[in-house]
């Protein structure tokens, strides 16, 4: 397991950007000072140390604080490669659930919350509490939709940021 003195001893992370730099060069290719890691197709930043690869955010979460985080991390403005300290945050699934902004893959909306009602023939906007799903009603157009899910997730999920 990697310790926080090793972490330091390869990288090192400014708080204010969350930016990871290599103190030393971990391959041919890397070079001492570079940018540490590389983006996934959901915009997280992974980072190779030793033959194992690990979230940017949780690096960063070990690296100031010493521990690595009991459950989820939460990037409370959603961007999931700005891994600023004061932009990160312990969570549980759920309220880490509370605080996305973006739709699944299968969304045939785009819009997180909407989904077309084919029998109705209306956009149905819905949001989980507590682990069951709560209807929203159903609308002639998807912004009216989605202005009831974005006026409902204000309200009934605390953990959102609202951004």
């Amino acid at each position: 397991m990697l310790t926080q003195d090793e972490l330091k001893s390869l990288l090192s992370y400014n708080r204010r950007t969350g930016v990871f730099k290599w103190r030393v060069s971990p391959c041919g290719n890397v070079k001492r000072w570079s940018v540490a890691g590389s983006l996934n197709e959901e915009g997280y930043r992974f980072i190779d140390i030793r033959g194992r690869t690990y979230r940017a955010h949780r690096l960063a979460w070990f690296y100031v604080t010493g521990k690595w985080p009991a459950e989820h991390l939460d990037h409370k403005n959603c961007d999931h490669d700005d891994n600023r300290f004061t932009n990160l945050r312990e969570a549980s699934l759920a309220q880490n659930n509370q605080n996305r902004v973006r739709p699944n893959t299968g969304n045939s909306s785009g819009v997180l919350g909407v989904s077309w009602d084919i029998r109705r023939q209306r956009w149905r906007a819905q949001i989980w509490v507590e682990g069951r799903s709560r209807s929203l009603g159903h609308f002639k157009h998807k912004t009216e939709a989605r202005r009831a899910y974005l006026a409902a997730k204000r309200e009934l999920h605390p953990f959102f940021a609202g951004v």
